[in-house]
């Protein structure tokens, strides 16, 4: 592997121009001589195909499926998680989701933004919901909580094949009373 030279080595006219790979596009089995090429990259998946034609492209048809999913949620409709989710992944996603729906029976997702490039979704949520019942063994406090969270899901064959996400768990907790907040000085303990 060629080392890489520091960037006050490389010519500006380099950095005017970007890179280039010198490979002959490939056609995938979705382009057309009239559409743009798909770009079958690393693991030969299609990334996109553009359309002049009003079609949507793979990664807005899957940042709909997300969109979906949010809506399902939001409605408490687990059946769409059958649909949109590989069995082995479904039942697992439909376990933590009516816990935490019991736990949260007010709770939201609102999509703040995805973004989705080749067959990943990436998504940043802002959740909310009352504990109104058993929340990982503690009863319920009755506060509200209002989080961020972000989430990977990645789609093949039109299923989502894999989830997993970054949840603010400290905030969570110090919303609901559970964990003293910065703002709450903790209780001093008896000696």
């Amino acid at each position: 592997m060629l080392p890489h030279p520091p960037p006050d080595q490389v010519p500006a006219a380099d950095l005017a121009q970007p890179a280039s790979t010198n490979n002959t596009p490939i056609m995938s089995n979705r382009s057309t001589p009239h559409l743009p090429v798909s770009l079958d990259l690393l693991w030969g998946r299609s990334v996109f195909v553009y359309s002049s034609n009003g079609r949507r492209t793979v990664s807005e048809e899957n940042k709909a499926m997300v969109r979906r999913l949010m809506e399902a949620i939001n409605e408490g409709n687990l059946d769409v998680v059958d649909e949109l989710f590989v069995p082995k992944v479904a039942r697992p996603m439909k376990r933590s989701f009516i816990a935490f729906r019991s736990a949260f029976p007010d709770w939201r997702m609102e999509i703040e933004e995805l973004i989705a490039e080749g067959n990943t979704v990436v998504g940043r949520f802002q959740c909310s919901g009352t504990n109104q019942g058993e929340f990982k063994g503690v009863p319920p406090t009755g506060r509200r909580m209002e989080v961020d969270e972000v989430y990977f899901l990645r789609v093949e064959d039109g299923k989502f094949v894999d989830f997993w996400g970054l949840e603010d768990d400290l905030a969570r907790m110090q919303q609901l009373g559970l964990i003293p907040s910065p703002e709450q000085p903790e209780e001093a303990s008896p000696t």
